[in-house]
């Protein structure tokens, strides 16, 4: 790859300069090497070093950091998992159900603070999320999910019918919405690079451009080869998401999903009178698989979808 093809990947990366730091061309041993330098390899590596500051943590990245899922997702920090909640409790139960939608409202709480507590420049804002009905079909489907999750006990969510849904957007397809305020926003790519200017002080090793061709069991360590080097660890993440499958032992447990994005050039103030979209909500349909918007902090529309 060139030194700037990855720009091309990602409107998000077009957003800030970012110069790839260097590959691994020696061999190394540390305690703990990551593969893959997006959110989770990222996370990974600060939080084991906050926990264990003597460990000596290697970051392995085949391009640069952010450069999967990472860098070319729509920003939404939210509550949303996996399933539908009545999906959720058909096939784990309602207390697991509840749980998972606990767990994610801690996750959303928990990225808020740490991006204001690391001073991590993203563009991030909390504006809420809005579920939209565009039609009577799914409408019926979002009250369904609304009536589960007050059976529940699950609070910060109400309903806003089509006249509350309208002063919030003037889309003429919106019959109602499920409005709920724990929803962030951000640019994703900026948060990968600001999560790299937060581990590399705390020192962590981050080899972009470096990637991992095989990995293998070697005399109590794992061997971990790279075109310019070898890395020898006691333990391995493997934060690879959509690029596992290319490593055999996680072949058979992953199977990617991709939705597309298209981003509009910045809305001008005629647009927003026209549109009415003040708050900057997040917003979602309920239209299977998903479809979701949002604003830029230029005022884009981003628009996704599968």
């Amino acid at each position: 790859m060139k030194k700037e093809d990855f720009k091309e990947k990602s409107y998000w990366m077009t957003t800030k300069e970012y110069l790839p730091g260097a590959p691994l061309q020696d061999d190394i041993e540390v305690d703990v090497a990551i593969v893959g330098g997006g959110f989770t390899g990222l996370s990974s590596a600060y939080h084991i070093k906050k926990a264990e500051p003597n460990l000596r943590v290697a970051l392995l990245e085949s391009e640069v950091i952010g450069f999967g899922a990472s860098g070319r997702n729509a920003g939404f920090s939210m509550t949303l998992f996996g399933m539908t909640l009545g999906l959720t409790a058909f096939r784990f139960g309602k207390e697991k159900a509840k749980e998972a939608h606990h767990y994610m409202e801690r996750a959303v709480d928990y990225l808020r603070d740490l991006v204001a507590e690391l001073k991590i420049d993203c563009d991030y804002e909390h504006p809420g999320f809005l579920r939209v009905a565009t039609s009577e079909k799914y409408k019926k489907r979002i009250l369904k999910e609304m009536e589960l999750a007050h059976k529940l006990g699950l609070e910060g969510i109400e309903w806003l019918d089509k006249d509350q849904t309208q002063e919030q957007v003037r889309s003429p397809l919106y019959l109602g919405a499920w409005w709920e305020p724990r929803c962030g926003l951000l640019n994703p790519a900026k948060l990968s690079w600001g999560w790299a200017d937060v581990i590399r002080p705390l020192g962590v090793e981050i080899f972009e451009n470096t990637p991992v061709a095989e990995i293998a069991r070697e005399k109590g360590k794992v061997r971990l080869e790279t075109p310019n080097g070898r890395v020898r660890a006691d333990k391995v993440v493997m934060a690879t998401n959509a690029w596992s499958h290319f490593f055999k032992g996680l072949k058979r447990k992953q199977v990617p999903a991709w939705t597309y994005i298209v981003i509009t050039e910045p809305l001008k103030d005629e647009h927003f009178n026209e549109i009415g979209w003040q708050n900057r909500q997040g917003i979602e349909d309920a239209r299977n698989l998903v479809h979701y918007y949002r604003l830029t902090t230029d005022n884009r529309i981003v628009m996704g979808g599968a």
